[in-house]
């Protein structure tokens, strides 16, 4: 008798429906938004002002362009620049220019001729600096009202607040004096901080809002928000926050990076801050969008969120997102890519005695899900117990092998026989029929492959003799179908016969009626034909007569006269 050897085994198992709780899906073809040239805008404002006075606030400034575009206008202009630190970038307009610094500046802007009739500006969500331009930071142009409040913003922090001032030498920075004029802050405007605060905390709702963090304490308020959108940078985001704020109803996404914050509301209020982080320290304002604006950054927002860097999603199974790359937390380094298929290799299984062979082939090891994937295939091997040696396989197991095969040979004859009867070709009036039947097919395919599995070696006497008497059942019921399609067709055949017959006999009858019609109104015609003559005939032998009379009438007359005469 050979050794039994071990065998490898395999197992597939499908976890696609297993579901997936509270994570960020990253959109692989998420692409960063195109923007416009607001660079040669900036320039070109700058290189045609005449006559004008030119404010400008930034935090920094180093764009060479700029620059000298700055240095040939302040030949016609006056111009007027602040900055958060000594800006070394400007060396070369000190004695053309007035630059200050020393204040905590948000974002930038640059107004022309503040309060006339030609007065323009532009709010920039960034400093004025050459890699700002080339990131997706937007510009806003502002319209006059806009322009004289961050004018009144401009002159309070540039004659009242910054520390330091270049007029000739660069070198030479001097502590700033006292102020000219009186320039009084901004009260219950877009540049005064109470206000901000005030309108950006109210309760709101349909709202779209950008935020860099789930932050309390945030200069807009996102946790009043209900059936609201709102967009954060990713990997900045508290998870008892995120909670709180999705048991608003409220719809979240998450961009790589994030240049500004908005508060953008249908009917009420909206609101555009400069920057993403700001400190209680920063001199803050928060742009009153008008319809124009806000209808760009909604459209913005929308682009957005059509097409985002992070998806938040409460559910979902993991099926529907095998090859994505998801994050239950928002740790970039923690991402979780889940896939369509794995294979595993688990650890041998030894037996510890000696099996039957289908017991010892259907050995089996623990099955772990690894979380992330839709199907795993696992193999592993079984190690048999050994026999002490000269033991012999008893004739038996060679019987029920046979056995075996012409049972499993039995059922899948009947289910070939199934599978010819449905494929039968049928006229339309016959699927109704034919439906009921492929559904009785497919519950006896159904429990033919239940069936087949079982294995008759292990199964008790009245176990097997119930299995024998079910398949015979389906042997019969499959025959018996088959008679009732084939019976179905023959009667279908026949009325198709008989219909084809009733129509050329209405054919037939059609053309008798019309035929028998012809010969009727041919009868008519002779008729009225033999009406006509005899009404002639008729008039002439009146005629005739009248014709004698008269001649008969003429005699007499004749023979009266003679008489007389």
């Amino acid at each position: 008798m050979e050794k039994i050897q071990s065998i490898r085994k395999s197992k597939t198992i499908d976890y696609s429906d297993k579901r997936i709780e509270r994570f960020w899906l990253e959109n692989n073809t998420h692409s960063s938004q195109q923007t416009a040239d607001y660079h040669t805008i900036l320039i070109e404002a700058v290189s045609n002002s005449t006559n004008s006075v030119i404010c400008i606030q930034s935090e920094q400034i180093d764009d060479s362009e700029l620059i000298k575009a700055l240095y040939k206008a302040s030949k016609n202009n006056r111009i007027y620049i602040l900055s958060n630190d000594k800006p070394l970038t400007l060396k070369n307009l000190a004695g053309c220019c007035l630059l200050r610094y020393g204040v905590k500046s948000i974002g930038s802007f640059i107004l022309i001729n503040a309060g006339m009739q030609d007065s323009a500006g532009y709010l920039f969500t960034a400093p004025f600096l050459e890699s700002s331009f080339a990131s997706s930071n937007i510009m806003l142009t502002l319209d006059a009202d806009q322009t004289k409040t961050l004018f009144r913003f401009f002159c309070n922090a540039f004659w009242n607040k910054a520390s330091h001032e270049i007029i000739d030498d660069f070198n030479s920075a001097t502590s700033v004096e006292a102020s000219p004029l009186d320039f009084l802050p901004n009260i219950n405007d877009f540049c005064c901080k109470d206000y901000v605060k005030k309108e950006c905390t109210i309760p709101f709702e349909q709202a779209l809002v950008m935020i860099p963090e789930l932050r309390k304490g945030s200069l807009i308020d996102y946790t009043t928000a209900t059936n609201s959108t709102i967009l954060i940078q990713f990997g900045n985001i508290d998870e008892q926050t995120l909670a709180e704020i999705t048991k608003n109803k409220n719809e979240l996404y998450a961009l790589k990076n994030i240049f500004a914050q908005f508060l953008l509301t249908e009917n009420g209020k909206s609101f555009l801050v400069p920057k993403p982080y700001i400190s209680e320290a920063d001199s803050i304002f928060a742009l009153e969008l008008n319809d124009t604006q806000k209808a760009m950054l909604i459209q913005n927002i929308r682009s957005c969120i059509d097409n985002p860097a992070y998806r938040y999603l409460h559910t979902g199974k993991r099926s529907e997102y095998a090859g994505c790359t998801i994050y239950f937390t928002s740790d970039t380094k923690k991402a979780v890519h889940l896939k369509a298929q794995s294979d595993i290799e688990l650890a041998a299984v030894s037996c510890t005695q000696l099996f039957e062979r289908h017991v010892f082939e259907n050995q089996e090891p623990q099955f772990q899900d690894d979380g992330v994937s839709c199907s795993i295939r696992y193999s592993w091997e079984v190690q048999p117990f050994f026999l002490p040696n000269g033991a012999k396989k008893a004739r038996l197991y060679d019987e029920w092998e046979a056995i075996e095969q012409s049972y499993k040979a039995f059922c899948d004859m009947l289910k070939q026989n199934i599978d010819e009867a449905g494929t039968r070709n049928i006229t339309e009036r016959l699927k109704r029929f034919f439906l009921g039947k492929n559904q009785k097919f497919t519950q006896y395919k159904t429990k033919l492959n239940e069936l087949e599995t079982k294995q008759l070696s292990t199964l008790e006497k009245i176990e097997r003799k119930n299995i024998i008497n079910t398949v015979n059942e389906i042997r019969q019921n499959i025959s018996s179908d088959k008679k009732d399609i084939d019976n179905e067709i023959k009667k279908a055949a026949i009325d198709d016969t008989i219909a084809d017959l009733e129509h050329k006999k209405s054919i037939k009858e059609k053309e008798f009626d019309n035929l028998q019609k012809t010969l009727q109104n041919k009868l008519r015609e002779k008729e009225d034909e033999i009406h006509a003559l005899q009404q002639e005939l008729a008039g002439l032998e009146k005629e005739m007569k009248a014709a004698a009379e008269e001649a008969g009438k003429e005699v007499v007359d004749g023979k009266e006269q003679k008489n007389n005469g």
